[in-house]
């Protein structure tokens, strides 16, 4: 049996996978869908050209996971029978980084063309007269924009309905879903191994840990120390707006605009958090966050917020691949730590991993370089 622990995109989608590859049976443990910050932070942005030029492997597989998304989620939507909103191509896909000056303008044009990769794909740059239609009142959210940089092949979908969708897929493939919080993994005497959980334990053949942030606590449970995250919160604002405010998929820098259905998404507020700091924002944040958006779009009010906290390890690469539990006899498969790329590497890999594709083991030694 394989145990998946972790309701958030990545665990869903490996236990999707596994499931639709005929591999089973599957149990998935975890307290609630989405408690990450994959699904919330980035406001279900997949964006190619936020790749870091350093990291050539993650970098395809970042591509690799963002080509797969549209036929990934139309597939997901078709079994599941939940909508999924989402943005990808078209007439004016992609997103867009307005600028509002010529210091702006600069900043961002020195930033895409003389530091992201040669693989990034092609940007456009438009000033205020050659705006499309569908951008033509883009002025009603962002007053001082003077124009964009469009990046025709960065997406946008809906994450959290993306988690709805998983839940009801699985469940239409018999997957067994337990909500409860998972303390530890052991290896088993005979064969396999047992979670051990707040609410009983359930012993498996094969364990996929995909909890986000905290896979470090239940490693560190598990007698495995050499894999430690550090704590980063998001945050996404959420407003109600009519409809003459257009459709738009915005990034400026680390901050992201999103207007899609009636609402306007903005975030993410990423900043370093005490581990016993996780139960949610507070009015410092959250004010925090909307002062970056009071010039972008003045006059607006964020009555709801999204919270999650992101997990990273000291490379900023995911932890991936097998893992030797202590003693040597048992091992699980790490799928989580992917910080910010979540959205993007969690189907990506969770395809991987169910078609048998070969996995390099992780290696503590890649922290002592």
């Amino acid at each position: 049996m394989y145990i998946v622990i972790g309701r958030g995109i990545a665990g869903l989608a490996a236990a999707w996978e596994l499931a639709r590859a005929g591999r089973g049976p599957i149990t998935l443990i975890g307290p609630d869908e989405g408690r990450n910050a994959a699904t919330t932070a980035a406001v279900g942005l997949s964006a190619v050209k936020g790749l870091e030029a350093g990291h050539s492997a993650l970098m395809a597989a970042k591509i690799a996971g963002h080509q797969m998304l549209p036929g990934w989620l139309a597939e997901l939507e078709a079994e599941s029978g939940i909508r999924i909103a989402r943005r990808f191509g078209g007439t004016f896909g992609g997103a867009i980084e307005p600028w509002i000056n010529r210091t702006g303008f600069e900043a961002i044009h020195t930033r895409v063309f003389h530091r992201v990769p040669p693989t990034t794909p092609r940007v456009e740059v438009l000033d205020l007269v050659a705006l499309p239609p569908e951008l033509k009142n883009l002025s009603r959210v962002l007053p001082q924009v003077q124009g964009v940089f469009r990046f025709p092949h960065d997406g946008w979908f809906d994450p959290r309905a993306t988690l709805v969708a998983l839940t009801a897929a699985l469940r239409t493939r018999a997957v067994r879903i337990q909500s409860d919080s998972v303390i530890r993994i052991v290896p088993h005497p005979d064969r396999g191994v047992v979670v051990e959980a707040e609410r009983g334990s359930i012993r498996g053949d094969d364990v996929i840990l995909a909890a986000g942030w905290w896979s470090t606590q239940i490693l560190n449970n598990s007698g495995c120390y050499h894999a430690a995250q550090r704590a980063f919160a998001g945050e996404t604002l959420v407003a109600d707006v009519d409809d003459g405010i257009p459709e738009l998929v915005a990034s400026f820098g680390k901050e992201n605009l999103i207007r899609v259905e009636g609402q306007l998404l903005g975030g993410s507020n990423t900043y370093e958090v005490a581990p016993d700091g996780l139960l949610g924002p507070t009015p410092e944040t959250r004010a925090a966050l909307a002062s970056r958006f009071a010039f972008l779009a003045p006059g607006l009010s964020w009555p709801r917020t999204l919270f999650g906290v992101r997990g990273r390890v000291r490379d900023r690469l995911p932890l991936f691949g097998p893992l030797l539990l202590p003693g040597g006899q048992r091992q699980i498969t790490l799928m989580t730590a992917y910080y910010k790329n979540g959205l993007q590497l969690a189907p990506h890999f969770a395809r991987l991993f169910a078609t048998s594709a070969p996995l390099v083991p992780f290696s503590p030694a890649r922290f002592s370089l």
